[in-house]
């Protein structure tokens, strides 16, 4: 009888990794997060502000809107208040005299929020009483304020102060904010020759006016015969430590800081990519 003794296999050595080896693959790891995380942080910034300047052009287009059923942009606050009486003379010219200088438009007029509270006072629609078209039923500073064919759909969640007590009054009326932010929007009127800049509320941790282009030796507002609709921006400060004589012309800039992200109805980018 034949024995046959069983040899034993050998296997092959593995080695395993080595301490350098495993500090490399985490180090690549690490790389890979941050990129992804800075990539998914540009992507969300980017997915804002595209949020925010489809949310002003449509806010600009029912300020057109708004010429279209008038006859013409309505006026800024805080400058004069005769403009405001003869633009809704004309607008509505059966208008009670008391419309017109009831304590709520007057106490609106000198508001340093106004121009932000203009937004819901000239888009949210009037009373359907043509004689009482700001107090009426449906008109901003009803009781029962919402128009039934109002030119802009708000998102009231959005409105501040959101609990604030009916009727409006001018301390009251809301402001609108953008989507996700705490800046509200801003409307400016550039259709009209105003003896005294506009500018509005310094509340908002600068006081904010329209802007400006050089033209020639001088200069003049951007959309001269029209109107600027503008927000801070996804950093919600609208011109940080700027003076306010130094706020740069567009789109030369520079726009830096917190000027950089800031948008407006008369470029589709923001005001730092706009520069040439």
């Amino acid at each position: 009888m034949k024995l046959t003794i069983a040899t034993p296999r050998r296997h092959a050595h593995r080695p395993s990794f080595t301490l350098v080896e495993m500090l490399v693959v985490i180090v690549i790891i690490g790389i890979l997060a941050t990129l992804l995380t800075v990539a998914a942080a540009g992507a969300m910034a980017k997915a804002k502000v595209t949020r925010i300047k489809t949310e002003l052009d449509n806010i600009a287009g029912s300020f057109k809107a708004y010429k279209t059923k008038y006859g013409s942009y309505p006026p800024n606050f805080g400058v004069d208040i005769a403009l405001v009486q003869q633009h809704l003379r004309k607008a509505f010219p059966r208008i009670l005299a008391t419309e017109l200088t009831n304590t709520n438009l007057t106490n609106l007029n000198t508001n340093t929020e106004a121009q932000t509270k203009a937004i819901y006072f000239w888009l949210s629609g009037f009373s359907a009483d043509v004689t009482r078209p700001r107090t009426g039923p449906g008109g901003p500073f009803s009781s029962t304020p919402g128009a039934s064919e109002p030119l802009y759909d708000f998102d009231k969640s959005r409105l501040l102060p959101a609990a604030a007590s009916l009727p409006y009054t001018a301390a009251t009326l809301p402001t609108y904010t953008a989507s996700g932010m705490s800046m509200p929007y801003v409307y400016f009127d550039t259709s009209r020759p105003y003896a005294t800049a506009p500018t509005n509320d310094p509340t908002y941790n600068a006081v904010i006016r329209p802007y400006r282009r050089v033209v020639g030796a001088a200069n003049e507002y951007m959309e001269p015969q029209g109107f600027q609709v503008l927000s801070a921006g996804i950093d919600n400060d609208w011109r940080g430590t700027t003076a306010l004589n130094s706020q740069p012309m567009f789109p030369a800039g520079p726009f830096t800081g917190a000027h950089a992200d800031n948008l407006g109805n008369f470029t589709q980018q923001m005001f730092s990519e706009a520069t040439p």
